[in-house]
């Protein structure tokens, strides 16, 4: 017997009023109602499925989504038994599915599109860092509203799960959309954060041609994705590659998080659009740029640039490679970038403070963030001199008290940087490894397709680099040779000047280099992730970590230090007195004074700071979220 829609007018726990129905299905259907006590709009989830496993079901979406806040999610804020159904009441999202606009209007143009899966990646990043991790494996056009204001809402948590590692998975119901499910959801292996990123790219690719990809299951013997630009030409060649990689059959061959792929999505903007000019670096001269790794490819001529994914010579009016299809670089500048001291301003002024009027002597204080873009790392130490790199491609070189932007040889985001006299390096996203010397960038071809996050070096053409999903790239003599094992997510490394070190990453990953190899520490666990380590001399380091963790190696091994009750800390460096700096979440900041930790009393900024390095042995810099720079002076 078919069920009975809720009437007009239904009354619901005392307190939800029945406006009219938006849809059902066979065991479920949706409402518009009013809240009479907070006196506005919500919808209300009714399943009239009388089975335990559907009661389960239920509950576990409503634990999911009153879990997380977020804005690109609904709120969730009532869960209830009445008459015999169970209701989920939550946020009702004004607008229209992405599955009727496509219905209504056929594919939609790349610049819309980019900017609501970006907001849906920020979701799904919320989602999978959860503790423990959700999983909604159902994500397709038809569950995601767009708001009239331009805000992306992923909806329908119904057969979401919470991960965990082992077999210890909750699952609220087993469930596939052809198309958009990626081959381990059928049954051929657990699911876990990259099936959503496959989901992602399927919807992606619907979005943009109109055309649902053919299912996973079909496309295992022989592929019959055919590539989006056969439907669509407009499609750029960027945002092809990105789309074919979400959608890679084996889950270790797409991005690893959805933030990868929002880095990644970012990187397609052309180099007209308004965004990318943000970052637009001009200078006199043409860039000369050599390839250093390939016999006979020379040096470009005036009016070309030099691909940093594949090294072709492009001219200098193509928007993108000719063989690789990667965005170019803008390469000019008319005055160099520099970073003065000032108030906070731009994107830093609704979320930090201004700093106290005129030059602080000792203290932290915060510096303007950098023409060309966000900062996602700073590096380098006392007699070596400082580098930071960021989003699309900026490195900027610490000279005088400015900094000065490179030009740049890449669009995409580099997420972390290494110098030595003469030389720098910087890696990022899609395996891009990049080298500065004698005023010219070169790029290293090597099989990494990693994004990579760490580097660290030995000599200045030699030493270590790690990537999002645990591949460890031996850097030796200007050559990459990926190590056949991966080792789990690696975020930092530090090697001392015997060319041994430390690498940490999540899950209490803790590796330890000697003489060349690598050997992780079995007993490395409860400790949660590791963000940052740093050498504070021989046979003494620390490492940094989520809640404030502070690991102390001794003669006796690693031991937890004193807790600071600080939020995660994302850094640590010291200087060569023996004097560190720890920094991170809510801003953050850890003082070493050679014997102990102590809070900073002073945090100039609430925001996450990511990295901190040593000018010298008396002024330090730190980076951070929404394009912060910091100086601290003795």
């Amino acid at each position: 017997m078919p069920h009975k829609a809720l009437v007009s007018g239904t009354l619901l726990a005392n307190r939800y009023r029945i406006e009219r129905l938006i849809k059902a299905g066979g065991f479920a259907a949706v409402y518009v109602a009013q809240d009479t006590r907070q006196h506005k709009r919500c919808a209300v989830k009714e399943t009239f499925d009388p089975s335990a496993d559907s009661a389960e079901q239920f509950r576990l979406e409503a634990d999911i989504l009153a879990g997380v806040r977020h804005e690109n999610l609904p709120a969730v804020w009532d869960y209830f038994q009445h008459a015999g159904g169970l209701y989920l009441v939550m946020e009702y999202i004004e607008g229209e599915d992405l599955e009727s606009h496509l219905d209504m209007s056929g594919a939609i143009g790349e610049e819309l599109v980019r900017d609501w899966v970006e907001q849906i990646c920020n979701a799904l990043t919320a989602l999978h860092t959860h503790q423990p991790p959700i999983i909604h494996r159902d994500i397709k056009p038809a569950n995601i509203k767009i708001t009239p204001d331009g805000r992306a809402v992923l909806v329908d948590f119904g057969i979401a799960k919470l991960y965990q590692v082992g077999n210890n998975t909750q699952v609220a119901a087993r469930a596939v959309t052809d198309g958009f499910s990626p081959l381990e959801q059928y049954g051929q292996g657990s699911t876990d954060a990259r099936s959503d990123i496959y989901a992602l790219g399927a919807t992606l690719y619907n979005l943009l041609t109109g055309v649902i990809p053919p299912d996973a299951p079909s496309r295992v013997a022989t592929d019959t994705l055919i590539p989006p630009s056969q439907y669509q030409p407009d499609i750029t060649p960027v945002m092809e590659q990105v789309i074919l990689r979400a959608l890679e059959l084996r889950p270790s061959d797409r991005f690893q998080t959805a933030e990868d792929m929002r880095w990644a999505l970012a990187a397609t903007l052309p180099p007209t659009s308004p965004t990318r000019q943000t970052g637009v670096l001009r200078q006199s001269a043409p860039l000369s740029a050599t390839g250093g790794l390939r016999a006979g490819t020379g040096e470009l001529l005036a009016g070309q640039w030099w691909c940093a994914i594949c090294q072709a010579r492009n001219t200098a009016d193509a928007a993108y490679c000719v063989r690789c299809g990667a965005a170019a670089p803008t390469i000019e500048i008319d005055l160099p970038t520099r970073i003065i001291p000032t108030t906070a301003s731009g994107m830093l002024r609704d979320v930090l403070p201004a700093p106290p009027a005129g030059p602080k002597r000792h203290g932290w204080e915060i510096m303007a963030g950098p023409a060309g873009g966000v900062l996602l790392s700073v590096a380098g130490r006392p007699g070596h001199g400082l580098v930071a790199c960021g989003e699309r491609g900026l490195v900027l070189v610490h000279n005088h008290d400015t900094w000065v932007a490179l030009p740049m040889a890449t669009s995409y985001t580099l997420h972390a940087v290494a110098s030595a006299t003469g030389h720098i390096w910087a890696v990022g996203d899609f395996g891009t490894v990049l080298h500065f010397t004698n005023g010219r960038w070169s790029v290293l071809q090597g099989n990494v397709e990693d994004s990579l996050h760490a580097i660290a070096l030995d000599s200045p053409i030699s030493g270590w680099i790690a990537g999002a999903s645990g591949a460890l790239v031996d850097l030796r003599d200007l050559m990459l040779e990926p190590l056949p094992v991966r080792r789990g997510q690696i975020r930092h490394i530090a090697i001392d000047d015997l060319g041994d070190g430390w690498a940490v990453g999540k899950d209490s990953l803790l590796l330890r280099l000697v003489q060349g190899t690598w050997k992780a520490r079995t007993n490395a666990t409860g400790w949660g992730d590791l963000w940052g380590v740093d050498h504070c001399g021989d046979n003494d380091a620390w490492a940094v970590g989520a809640n404030g963790l502070l690991l102390h190696l001794d003669n006796t091994g690693w031991q937890v230090a004193q807790d600071l009750g600080l939020p995660t800390l994302r850094a640590v460096a010291f200087n060569r007195l023996g004097e560190g700096w720890a920094v991170g979440e809510e801003g953050a900041l850890a003082w070493f004074d050679g014997t102990d930790w102590s809070v900073h009393a002073e945090r100039p900024v609430p925001t996450t700071l990511r990295a901190v390095a040593w000018l010298n042995d008396d002024e330090a810099w730190a980076v951070g979220d929404h394009g912060l720079v910091m100086r601290w002076r003795r």
